[in-house]
């Protein structure tokens, strides 16, 4: 084999070890500080609000009454907007996400090289994915209730609002139409970045922080989130 062949296969194979090494250190890390809680000490009280987590087996969601006395959602992600709610649904959940993979990949057979490429390791745009449940959401493995108090959820409010994008004239968040998946969901603008180290995950994990419940220290990944629930 020529020697500038020769040299261009080696540096390849840096680059491949190189990033094996990364993802690994990456995952490991993931899970490792995952175990590792935040407001170890709090102690949820007797009586309050529910509000949910919520997993699709990858992503979370944080979900909370769609009509309190802190906030009327209905006001900001108006049910007329949606396919088909009525404006007596029970709850509304909301979750952050890269915008390209979102927005273009309802199912996991659309998911492109490209658009997971970009999602995961370039800083990108985001979106905030709000659906609407006409019921009380149910506990199971993968959906977690957390009874908070109404000072929390004065926390959590702000803290959600803050993610989207608003229009200066509605005072509304900016809605993207027609990129809805089903009756019950719609997509609108973010402030985030989307990247490596603040993925759908970070962004309810912080939520959780934000309120000081018991969580992990840094969570990209769903398990770190629901270990403690």
């Amino acid at each position: 084999m020529p020697r500038p062949i020769r040299k261009v296969v080696y540096y390849l194979f840096l680059l491949l070890v190189s990033s094996l090494a990364v993802v690994l250190l990456y995952v490991l890390g993931a899970f490792s500080i995952g175990l590792l809680p935040v407001n170890n000490s709090y102690e949820a009280p007797q009586k309050g609000i529910p509000i949910f987590v919520k997993s699709n087996g990858v992503h979370t969601d944080l979900v909370v009454p769609t009509v309190h006395t802190v906030i009327d959602w209905r006001d900001y992600c108006m049910p007329q907007d949606f396919g088909r709610v009525s404006q007596e649904a029970a709850y509304i959940a909301f979750g952050l996400g890269e915008k390209a993979f979102y927005v273009t990949t309802p199912t996991w057979d659309q998911l492109t090289f490209s658009t997971a490429f970009k999602a995961v390791l370039l800083p990108t745009a985001s979106v905030m994915h709000v659906t609407y449940y006409e019921n009380t959401p149910t506990e199971s493995e993968r959906s977690k209730v957390l009874v908070i108090t109404e000072a929390q959820y004065e926390l959590l409010v702000p803290y959600l609002l803050d993610t989207f994008q608003f229009d200066t004239d509605t005072q509304r968040p900016v809605l993207l139409p027609h990129r809805n998946y089903t009756y019950n969901d719609n997509f609108y603008e973010a402030i985030p970045s989307y990247h490596l180290f603040y993925t759908c995950n970070d962004w309810v994990n912080e939520g959780l922080k934000k309120i000081n419940v018991r969580t992990a220290w840094w969570s990209p990944f769903d398990k770190g989130i629901l270990w403690y629930r």
